[in-house]
């Protein structure tokens, strides 16, 4: 794992962000107790999942780094709700039942008088991004990450073609202030943060891995292993 020094190294790096802005951004952050504070060199605490979403989000606000604590709560708490529509399910599915937020037991679709087949499920922006930079695989899935702090929405953009939009977006107003990310920066930014003995969670080693398997059944464990010593894993 890598600490919020080095983080904020990875994001200049892929981004058009500069070091000497992000950094400012963060000590702010620090000041007001939304990234953690610790010691320096080996002793630096490493960075949280939250921290990173965090100061992705800081970046992006648009506002200098005095202002961006304040916008970065309100982007945080951007919302996008997702409806589950269960109205094509059979009769015989089971379903759980509950009563005062307890599980009362089970039964099936059809014996439950008026059930709702419909649920909302509301996530905010900040928890998506934390969940994203946890698993490189979430991150590998992101095409590309898009904010407007003007008029207050995100949008989150799958390479199934999925969007997931936070805050109300409004398609006549345009800020001019939109800031993006391509995903192959949160997939970056998530691998660079795995402890070493969790790189196998990298997308690009489990592709580097298949190689080696179809080499090896094509021409044979010798080619596999000289293919591997020829294209050693690097990572990012």
């Amino acid at each position: 794992m890598i600490t919020q020094s080095e983080f904020l190294r990875e994001l200049a790096g892929c981004t058009h962000f500069t070091l000497g802005d992000l950094m400012s951004r963060a000590n702010r952050m620090r000041k007001v107790g939304i990234l953690g504070k610790g010691g320096r060199g080996l002793s630096a605490p490493k960075i949280k999942e939250n921290e990173a979403a965090s100061i992705t989000l800081a970046a992006m606000s648009g506002e200098s780094a005095n202002n961006c604590p304040e916008v970065l709560r309100g982007l945080s708490m951007l919302e996008t709700v997702i409806i589950k529509d269960f109205g094509n399910l059979p009769s015989e599915t089971v379903v759980q039942c509950e009563e005062n937020g307890e599980v009362t037991g089970t039964k099936l679709l059809k014996d439950v008088p008026g059930a709702e087949l419909k649920q909302e499920e509301r996530f905010d922006l900040g928890g998506q991004l934390t969940m994203i930079f946890a698993d490189p695989l979430k991150a590998d899935q992101v095409e590309s990450f898009m904010v407007d702090s003007v008029n207050n929405y995100a949008v989150l953009v799958f390479n199934d073609g999925r969007e997931v939009v936070f805050g109300k977006r409004d398609t006549e107003a345009n800020s001019g202030s939109i800031i993006m990310l391509h995903g192959r920066v949160f997939r970056r930014l998530a691998c660079s943060m795995l402890p070493e003995d969790e790189r196998h969670k990298d997308p690009a080693y489990f592709k580097w891995v298949s190689q080696v398997v179809k080499i090896g059944n094509e021409q044979g464990d010798e080619a596999a292993q000289v293919w591997i010593k020829e294209n050693p894993f690097k990572g990012k």
